[in-house]
């Protein structure tokens, strides 16, 4: 269960990254946002 639970929290951090990423781009902005 504990790798399971590492898989989401990765995954969740790549999402992250990737929204706040597009947010900046989208705002004009070169910085993450997220």
């Amino acid at each position: 269960m504990a790798i399971y639970g590492t898989a989401l929290l990765s995954l969740c951090l790549l999402v992250g990254l990737v929204v706040g990423k597009a947010l900046g781009w989208l705002l004009g902005m070169d910085a993450n946002v997220g």
